[in-house]
């Protein structure tokens, strides 16, 4: 039996977009400034940086329901650039469990990284909203996007199916949260 583990510092501050050069790429952030800082507390600041993020690293258009979660978005890439670096390549199958709303991992492994997607995720809204991202950001042949229906990978992936990663990044909910019974 193999002890694999790996224990990685990863500096996520080159990943990370500056306000500045948020607001360059994508101007509808600017309303959103003041004296060159963010309301990160305030959901429509974080929800606008977080789309121009997402612009200026991939020039990917995403939307997110108001009632979900907002994906940190430089996380996001720095996660996928650090698997992709030292396990994979172009054209790789890779399967992500719980894409979200924003199917923003999906969009930068396929966009970025040319890697061939499997995406499932559990919620209606979640799954239309993804949908509409993939389609908007034109990476449908890449991303195959399927419904959960409430499994993970039994009657989920086709029994035989071979994928070169796994990916999930599941959300983080405060203790207040009224959904976390329903995870």
């Amino acid at each position: 039996m193999s002890d694999f583990s790996i224990h990685k510092s990863i500096d996520i501050k080159p990943w990370c977009v500056k306000i500045e050069t948020a607001v360059q790429n994508y101007p509808q952030l600017s309303q959103f400034v003041n004296n060159g800082k963010l309301d990160f507390g305030d959901h429509l600041s974080l929800s606008m940086y977080n789309k121009a993020v997402a612009f200026s690293l991939a020039k990917l258009d995403i939307e997110v329901p108001d009632t979900h979660l907002i994906p940190a978005v430089c996380l996001r890439y720095a996660y996928v650039r650090t698997i992709y670096d030292m396990f994979l390549q172009p054209a790789n199958q890779i399967l992500e469990i719980g894409t979200g709303a924003s199917a923003i991992i999906s969009m930068f492994a396929a966009k970025l990284f040319d890697l061939k997607v499997l995406a499932t995720e559990i919620n209606e809204t979640s799954i239309k909203s993804a949908e509409r991202n993939i389609k908007a950001n034109n990476l449908s042949a890449k991303i195959q996007l399927l419904s959960s229906n409430g499994g993970i990978l039994k009657d989920v992936i086709k029994t035989g199916s071979s994928f070169d990663a796994m990916f999930t990044y599941p959300p983080t909910y405060s203790n207040s949260n009224q959904d976390m019974g329903k995870l």
